[in-house]
């Protein structure tokens, strides 16, 4: 009794296993069938605000004289996903993401996919919240992040604009800048747990942490520091840090070390 058991155990295995291949098999179709792609050309804009979980990348193309935007997404999502370049006080701005409609008829977050948008020039100010992920080969100007928003830069590069550039995040947020050219000004922020690096070296500074914010930068010149509420702040460089108020700091640190 127990060999034939056995043996039509054995029999029946391969089977099982065939049929898992090809349910794996058909699995992996489906995914590839319902992806769906689409390439974009976009009008000028120098701000980038990316507000849905969709993770961007973004690449800078001397060689060409308009934006595009290629979205990768699921058949279901890619009609959710608005790309409108509108006019601010600031300059125009491509506002990417799930549109307004969508997300008043149904709040709840959506996965919209991964983009890759090409411009000509670095973007003057790139923000990422509810979510968002954007990567960044090269950027100028302020960076924000809000919302359990992600935006890493590897290398920045100053501008011309007469606005000092803003490093910050709030609410979870996460705002990396790897490196770059020097910074003359600028004002750092984080909050609500957020956290800011600055790796690129920022002679001059306005610091502001609160709310178990964190905030890492590379001062070596003056930075002006208001801390509070269990937030956090790390300098390096061996700048001077001028502590403006620290009522309920949870810690400022000093080092002459340079971030790497």
């Amino acid at each position: 009794w127990l060999k034939h058991n056995l043996s039509q155990a054995r029999s029946q295995a391969p089977d099982a296993m065939s049929l898992g291949m090809r349910f794996l098999v058909a699995s992996l179709f489906l995914a590839v069938v319902n992806c769906e792609e689409k390439t974009l050309k976009l009008p000028s804009f120098d701000l980038l605000s990316v507000n849905s979980l969709i993770d961007v990348q973004v690449t800078v193309d001397a060689n060409i004289s308009e934006a595009s935007l290629k979205l990768e997404a699921d058949e279901n999502a890619m009609s959710l996903i608005s790309s409108d370049v509108w006019p601010t006080g600031y300059g125009s701005a491509l506002v990417l993401g799930r549109s307004a409609s969508y997300f008043w008829a149904n709040p709840v977050p959506i996965e919209l996919g991964k983009a890759t948008l090409t411009v000509p020039k670095p973007l003057l100010s790139i923000g990422a919240s509810s979510g968002a992920t954007v990567h960044a080969d090269v950027a100028g100007g302020s960076v924000f992040s809000d919302s359990a928003g992600t935006v890493t830069v590897a290398n920045w590069v100053g501008s011309d604009s007469p606005i000092p550039p803003s490093f910050r995040a709030n609410s979870r947020g996460r705002t990396i800048i790897n490196g770059g050219e020097p910074v003359k000004f600028a004002y750092i922020g984080a909050s609500s747990d957020g956290v800011v690096v600055v790796a690129s070296e920022v002679k001059s500074s306005q610091i502001d942490a609160s709310s178990q914010g964190e905030i890492t930068v590379n001062s070596v010149g003056t930075a002006r520091v208001v801390c509070s509420s269990n937030a956090r702040v790390s300098t390096y460089g061996g700048g001077e840090v001028q502590e403006v108020s620290t009522w309920g700091c949870g810690g400022i640190k000093n080092s002459n070390t340079i971030l790497p």
